[in-house]
């Protein structure tokens, strides 16, 4: 994520006067997020926002169910005879409202099947910026270890829940690099 460039594409659709522009919310620096909507805004583009939450935004937001998603997927893996599942996460700060309400989705499915919380199985595989799609390798830091710590501990989950398509396939390549079918 470079917030100069991000700046540099904000301004070039408002110089090329779009009509409207899709938007996902860098949630993290919810300031300068804020800067660059007013921005669109006073050039009188139509702005969306979609996937994060902007609280007290007047700009339409499309947003999806991640709570009922998590819960969903984590039923599903219960369904599968499943009790052990970890949840990997890449952060679980307050402003990464779509991660939180994934966990209590999690968290909520364990619970209608009567399954104990193992705050063990829930791990923090990585920064948020290593959940981002990114050429440069080194733009966030992804814990291998940690995960493969979890991996080879001797009552290891049986499945795991990494709820970001970039985490979940770092996550797959650590279990093949030790032998874990995936």
């Amino acid at each position: 994520f470079s917030a100069e460039r991000e700046e540099k594409y904000v301004d070039l659709l408002v110089r090329r006067r779009v009509e409207g522009v899709l938007l996902v919310p860098f949630a993290k620096d919810a300031v300068s997020d804020d800067a660059r909507l007013a921005k669109f805004v006073r050039a009188g583009i139509s702005v969306v926002c979609m996937q994060q939450r902007l609280a007290d935004s007047a700009v339409s937001q499309v947003l999806p169910d991640n709570f009922s998603a998590a819960r969903d997927m984590t039923r599903h893996l219960i369904g599968l005879g499943h009790s052990r599942i970890a949840f990997l996460h890449g952060g679980l700060s307050p402003w990464f409202t779509s991660m939180n309400e994934r966990l209590e989705g999690y968290r909520a499915a364990l619970e209608e099947a009567d399954l104990p919380f193992d705050d063990k199985l829930v791990a923090e595989a990585g920064t948020f910026e290593s959940i981002l799609p990114s050429e440069d390798e080194g733009a966030g830091a992804f814990n291998s270890d940690r995960v493969e710590a979890l991996f080879r501990e001797k009552n290891h989950p049986t499945a795991v829940f990494a709820p970001v398509d970039v985490l979940a396939i770092k996550v797959m390549s650590v279990a093949r690099s030790i032998g874990m079918r995936v």
